[in-house]
């Protein structure tokens, strides 16, 4: 089977590649695409030169849809929440209302996972 050399991808699995990339659990996210302008004149020869403009692509992104603003087209947004659910190791962590009452006592170190070496001091 020939090895791939191109792949593809619509704006919504741009976008999603995009929110999985930074780790976003929420909001409605949209492709964002930054272009820049050049002039010039530009034609076959230069008998033929006509002002023209060259528009290239600098940038691709995301942004999130802004509460109270229209709604964008269903077609051209991903929710963040249904392609890349929060897991409970990315949701910060609550206090236990199960934790262990504080030790009445004065508390002790903890036992050394190995023994102490010794080690021996020349003077000179």
């Amino acid at each position: 089977m020939p090895e791939a050399t191109q792949y593809t991808f619509n704006h919504k699995e741009l976008i999603t590649l995009m929110v999985k990339a930074m780790g976003i659990h929420e909001g409605r996210w949209m492709l964002m695409v930054s272009y820049g302008m050049g002039p010039g004149n530009f034609g076959p020869s230069a008998d033929q030169l006509a002002p023209g403009m060259i528009v290239a692509v600098t940038g691709l992104g995301i942004q999130r849809e802004e509460s109270g603003a229209p709604a964008a087209p269903e077609a051209l947004v991903i929710d963040a929440a249904e392609v890349n659910p929060a897991t409970s190791s990315t949701e910060p962590e609550q206090p236990s209302s199960q934790a262990l009452p504080a030790s009445p006592g004065p508390s002790s170190p903890p036992e050394p996972s190995r023994p102490a070496r010794r080690v021996q001091r020349r003077r000179s």
